[in-house]
Order: C-alpha cells, then structure tokens, then sequence
C-alpha cells in the first residue's frame, strides 16, 4: 500500500499481492499530477495527486509510521526486510524502473551512473569494466565481451574486437612555492670536502689555495626539508649564482604536484 496525503485528502494505491519469502520490487513516484506504485516493474496502481501544498518538514522514517512520542518505539513497524533503499531526483521510466526491479538481467543497471570505467594514470590503462550502459543498443548489450540479444535472450556468435572512444582528461595541478632566504652571513664557505684540510668535511680548516678574502663559494642546489629533518626535495640550478657575504640571496623554489 502507498499513500500521499496534503493533510486533508489522502490518496491510498493498494490491492496487489506480495509472495512470502520471495524478493519484490516496489517503487513509488510523482510524475506530473500522477502517484504511482510499481511491484516488480508492473503498475500496479496510479491516481491523480492529492490538490494542495504536500510539502513538509518532516524526518523520512524508513519500515514505521514515525516515532511513537510515549514508548519511543517505531509505530506500526514493517515486518520482513529491506534489502536496498534508493532515491532519485527525477521521475523514472517504464524501462527505468523494469531494469531496476529485474535482478536478474543483463540489463539491470550495475552502477546507476554514466560511469563505465575507471583511468589508471600511475600505469597509463584504461579499463572499461561495465560498457553496457553507454555502448548498448535497444536490443544487444555488452555482456562478458560477447553480444547478447536481450529481445531473444540469447548469446551472439560475434565477439566484440573492436572498441573506439574519444575522452578528454582533466587533471588539477598545484603549484607550491617557497622562498630560501640565505642571510649574508650564513653559507659563506663551501660545504666541497676536497676544499678542507685533509679532504675532511667536519675540518673548518681550508686548504691553503682557497683562504684568500675573496674567495666565495657558489649555489648549484637548493634542498627542502620537512619539520623532522628529512630531505623530501632537491633543486638543482640552471646556473651557479656566486653567494656573497654583503647582502641576502633570496631563491624561490616552485614545483607542481
């Protein structure tokens, strides 16, 4: 039974029977000025929507009438099962809905979206794994890489070789930037070993062929490190620039992810 109420009159579909212990399928829609009720992919009943305002406010309650305000117990509680709930925001066709309530064809629709695949960009694939819903035709479907005739149910001798398709991809990129500020006073002698005494990198001694004043090292790659210390990021640069201990040297770093 289905009802539709604007609070005065109610209009009730009712008179259809339902198997014990057997699935069934039952929708509900407004389309147009029309209520209908489908069992199984059949109308079962329709009549002309109630006049007057039907909207409200109220919580949607799923097998009860509501809540009762003294127990707290659902009212008038549905007894069996409810195996999937599914709502939409248009009104459904008679296909529409035969293919919803038909579990067991090759027709039912497995995704109930225009999605027919999935990109995998880490290895360069694209794998269609449920065509039918975009490269069916009225009575043949993709089924298992064979063609099924869904008007005489039977599997065709023609296997699917061919498949063409055009797609335009979209993919967002962010663009980090930061700024590694050398103050004058820090990096002014180069971190090469074989420049120290004894080619030892912890000596803070030069050899004698570089301790003139005007000796200066230059940058050819900028580091990043996260909060722990650890190296996530190397830049190396086009071209050397000389570090002098006279003003600051500002390099900005910019990459996509």
């Amino acid at each position: 039974m289905a009802k539709q109420s604007n609070g005065t009159d109610t209009i009730i579909l009712e008179g259809f029977n339902v198997n014990l212990n057997t699935p069934t399928h039952v929708l509900i829609q407004q389309t147009g000025s029309n209520f209908q009720l489908y069992v199984n992919g059949t109308l079962a009943g329709s009549d002309t929507l109630a006049s007057g305002n039907i909207q409200n406010q109220a919580d949607i309650f799923l097998g009860s009438l509501g809540i009762d305000a003294t127990t707290g117990n659902g009212l008038q509680g549905f007894r069996g099962e409810i195996d999937e709930f599914l709502m939409f925001s248009k009104a459904l066709t008679a296909s529409e809905i035969l293919q919803l309530s038909s579990t067991n064809s090759l027709d039912l629709m497995v995704t109930n979206n225009n999605s027919v695949g999935n990109v995998f960009y880490g290895q360069g694939m694209i794998v269609i794994s449920d065509p039918r819903p975009k490269y069916g035709t009225i009575t043949t479907k993709l089924f298992n890489d064979r063609l099924y005739n869904t008007v005489t149910q039977t599997t065709q001798s023609a296997t699917l070789s061919t498949l063409e398709f055009s797609y335009n991809s979209t993919v967002t990129l962010y663009e980090h930037e930061y700024i590694c500020r050398i103050k004058q006073d820090e990096f002014n002698f180069t971190a090469n070993p074989t420049i120290r005494q004894n080619n030892d990198a912890n000596s803070e001694l030069p050899k004698s062929f570089v301790s003139n004043s005007e000796f200066s090292p230059y940058v050819t790659t900028v580091g990043l490190y996260n909060k722990n210390g650890e190296l996530v990021a190397i830049g190396k640069l086009a071209t050397p620039i000389k570090k002098r201990d006279t003003v600051d040297l500002n390099i900005i770093v910019r990459f996509d992810t």
